[in-house]
């Protein structure tokens, strides 16, 4: 539920935690013909099928080498969809977000017919070795209609391991024939051929394989236990635990309550983070915690890897997503950097987008712990108490360095930062803002070190609306540094400058 602060994942798709598979069950074949099916109404593209795409494209876009001609080409078109998912146009953005990644392919365009289905397992969540489980069955759908009169192409439906190499065997493939004619949508079922019991547990992709190339469209869960009867249990340990409003331990009582929460036989679609939840790993891991805490011990004290927590602030509880290197931790504490993700985003955003997950790695590579919270809550006005309530918690997980302590934002969450810098500035090493930038108030005398990127084609925060606030500020002797980056937009403009960013920041001290 995104009601405006409560959700997210705990093990997440390109996280730390991942689940391999320790035996295959083998390459199963059957083949099908599946005609195009008339649909009652449009095929429902959910916010997952949209993180999906995204993602894909990402890795693509990453991975890609790009003239500058074709750079701008990409930042314009990524810019453009990008409206449509705002507008909740969702299957006009997918569509939209697959043929530019399409045209980022090494390997040729992917047809867009193939790249229009999505595989679905249903029931979504699989109990291992439970009797009264419901076979489960492969679903294939169309996401969008197609323009061309009548397709027909050689596909396959596959589930594999998560995170594995395209060499790797897949756990499942189905091979068939998909047909559409205009006016029509794929949506079939095709029987699951083999004994769901010979998967290992965990959390597995599902997609579409075109001769050699894999199109992941979502995730297939398999759980040792039934996770509503696993929740309960885990609520009842819980209550008797009896950790009081006041005690130390009461920020981890609330994240693993919230983790609890989330453990659900019928997760959402609608909720971006549990597309990204590994449900099976996140079942183990609150078992754990809370036998931590009754042992009165915080399970996130100085926890390495990636994790979603919440930030208790009145009676909300803010998610948000915490990474620490695997390194040790330097002497003086760790440095910290809090982000914030624009509009439309979540705690997830800079996680996983923005370059596939890149600020894991310059994490990794510097040494720093990276902090991603639910942005929106603090775009209000109590967003300073929240920050200082975000940093209260995260001193009682980690040993930080509080003089190195960093903030960067994207469009909305530059706004945010923006606003920080003016009324933290006390507790704020140095602060990036990109695509979004306002100054500072007329009051204001000192601000830490801040770096502002503008992009030359940002249609929504461009050079001309950024430069000038940048120009009064240091009219005023205010630290502020600009840099225009020539031939990106609004968003791709944050992979390709982040590690300058990051270098940037870390290379600053609070005064």
């Amino acid at each position: 539920m995104k009601n405006g602060w409560i959700t997210g994942p705990a093990r997440i798709k390109h996280g730390m935690w991942i689940l391999y598979l320790a035996a295959w069950a083998g390459l199963f074949v059957l083949s099908q013909t599946v005609h195009g099916q008339t649909a009652e109404t449009v095929p429902h593209v959910s916010r997952a099928d949209f993180a999906a795409s995204y993602l894909r494209f990402e890795q693509a876009f990453l991975t890609a080498s790009l003239d500058s001609a074709e750079t701008v080409r990409v930042n314009r078109e990524f810019d453009a969809l990008t409206l449509l998912f705002f507008s909740r146009s969702y299957d006009r953005a997918v569509r939209k977000l697959h043929e530019l990644t399409s045209s980022l392919s090494s390997g040729g365009a992917i047809p867009a017919a193939a790249a229009s289905l999505a595989v679905r397992v249903e029931p979504s969540i699989y109990v291992f070795g439970q009797d009264k489980n419901p076979a489960p069955f492969l679903r294939i759908e169309s996401l969008y209609a197609l323009p061309e009169s009548f397709v027909s192409i050689d596909l396959a439906a596959e589930i594999r391991p998560p995170d594995g190499s395209p060499s790797q065997k897949p756990v499942l493939c189905v091979p068939f024939t998909a047909e559409w004619e205009e006016g029509r949508f794929i949506n079939i079922e095709l029987p699951f051929p083999i004994d769901p019991s010979t998967i290992e547990p965990g959390m597995h992709d599902l997609g579409i394989r075109l001769n050699t190339e894999f199109i992941r469209t979502g995730s297939w869960t398999i759980v040792r236990n039934d996770l509503d009867d696993v929740r309960e249990r885990n609520d009842r340990r819980i209550e008797s635990l009896r950790i009081g409003t006041e005690h130390e331990l009461r920020d981890a009582l609330e994240s693993v309550s919230a983790r609890n929460r989330l453990l659900a036989s019928h997760p959402s679609p609608e909720n971006t983070a549990q597309a990204v939840l590994d449900l099976a790993l996140l079942a183990e891991a609150v078992e754990n915690e809370i036998e931590a805490l009754r042992r009165k011990e915080n399970p996130f004290r100085e926890r390495k890897g990636d994790s979603w927590r919440v930030i208790p602030f009145e009676e909300h509880r803010v998610p948000v997503r915490v990474y620490a290197p695997g390194t040790g931790r330097p002497d003086a504490g760790w440095p910290l950097l809090i982000a914030f993700h624009g509009a439309g985003g979540d705690e997830n955003m800079f996680m996983e987008g923005y370059g596939a997950g890149l600020i894991r790695t310059l994490a990794d590579s510097g040494g720093v712990v990276i902090a991603s919270p639910f942005a929106n809550a603090f775009a209000g006005v109590n967003g300073t108490a929240l920050f200082d309530r975000l940093l209260e918690m995260l001193s009682k997980d980690y040993c930080l360095d509080m003089v190195r302590v960093y903030l960067i934002g994207h469009s909305m969450g530059a706004g945010v930062v923006n606003r920080l810098v003016q009324a933290r500035s006390q507790k704020i090493a140095a602060a990036a803002c990109l695509c979004g930038f306002r100054g500072f108030g007329e009051t204001v005398e000192s601000v830490p070190p801040v770096l502002v990127i503008a992009a030359e084609l940002d249609p929504l925060a461009g050079p001309a609306r950024i430069r000038p606030a940048v120009e009064e500020a240091a009219a005023r002797d205010l630290p502020v540094t600009y840099r225009m980056v020539p031939g990106y937009g609004h968003t791709l403009v944050v992979s390709h400058k982040l590690p300058d960013v990051f270098t940037w920041l870390t290379g600053h001290e609070k005064r």
